[in-house]
């Protein structure tokens, strides 16, 4: 399952628990960044939607099929929100955020990722729900 909606501002998804969603999910932001003027700076947004999909599937749905993900995308000038929602139990974002990872290893980085390209990563109370901001400073002609 894969249901989208978008309008000039926004773009709005519900899909089931597949990781195979997150390239679709991707590739219908890029379309998205492009129709906004915001395809050279699509990066870091792409970058980040990643992150937090592979989390909301894999750690909060655990990959459950029946259990959807729900992602809004909205742009105001200068701006772009993503809020990422799971149907899990949440986790203690508390304890995980600033924490030093381990180099060594080979997953826990997604966090530390979202944290380096956003400007903003704001959770709500249970730990299903990220809502990151991104800015897109104007262009100095």
């Amino acid at each position: 399952m894969f249901d989208i909606s978008k309008s000039a501002k926004n773009l709005n998804m519900t899909f089931s628990s597949v990781l195979q969603n997150i390239d679709r999910a991707a590739d219908e932001l890029r379309i998205f960044l492009t129709g906004i003027g915001k395809k050279a700076q699509a990066f870091h947004p792409l970058l980040v939607i990643r992150e937090a999909l592979i989390n909301a599937i894999t750690h909060g749905n655990r990959c459950d099929e029946k259990k959807s993900v729900q992602v809004n995308v909205s742009y105001q000038p200068e701006q772009l929100e993503i809020d990422v929602t799971d149907e899990g139990d949440g986790f203690l974002w508390e304890k995980t955020i600033g924490r030093d990872n381990d180099d060594t290893k080979d997953h826990g980085r997604g966090i530390q990722i979202m944290q380096i390209y956003a400007q903003s990563i704001q959770y709500n109370t249970k730990g299903n729900q990220v809502k990151l901001t991104l800015l897109f400073p104007e262009q100095k002609q």
